[in-house]
């Protein structure tokens, strides 16, 4: 149903959540940034990039966060959505096409990663759903 005049558009709740959404995007890339500086000691360049590219897939991945804890995260509206899967593909493209278009590559100073390279971006901008996930259900800590 639609909302009265007098309540806010976000709650202090939703407020709470938000904060909690963001934190978690942002332990997911500040954990890279530490990893890639502190146990693969990679120069800053690397670093960076390892960073740009770890924010910008945890924001595509955060899509999966939406449904709320009633629904099966392997099943609801989100995973269920061509288009959610198709807006993503072509964000992957994207990125890719900077990356392999020279004159983007280098005025957003892009490096090509190693494989392994890739694998971090993937691990550390999945965190964030992880997080998120086990603070929705299993500690239900938000909605």
């Amino acid at each position: 149903p639609p909302r009265t005049r007098l309540e806010p558009i976000i709650t202090t709740q939703d407020w709470h959540s938000i904060t909690i959404y963001a934190l978690a995007i942002t332990f997911g890339v500040i954990g890279i940034e530490v990893f890639s500086l502190q146990i693969l000691a990679a120069p800053p360049g690397m670093v960076v990039n390892y960073t740009f590219y770890t924010l910008i897939f945890a924001q595509l991945w955060n899509v999966f966060n939406l449904p709320g804890r009633q629904s099966s995260f392997w099943s609801n509206p989100i995973i269920l959505n061509p288009y959610i899967w198709a807006a993503l593909a072509l964000c992957g493209l994207l990125v890719g096409g900077a990356l392999l278009w020279n004159p983007v590559r280098e005025v957003l100073g892009l490096r090509f990663l190693p494989a392994i390279g890739w694998v971090y971006v993937l691990v550390f901008s999945l965190l964030p759903v992880g997080l998120i996930q086990l603070l929705k259900r299993a500690l239900r800590i938000i909605h």
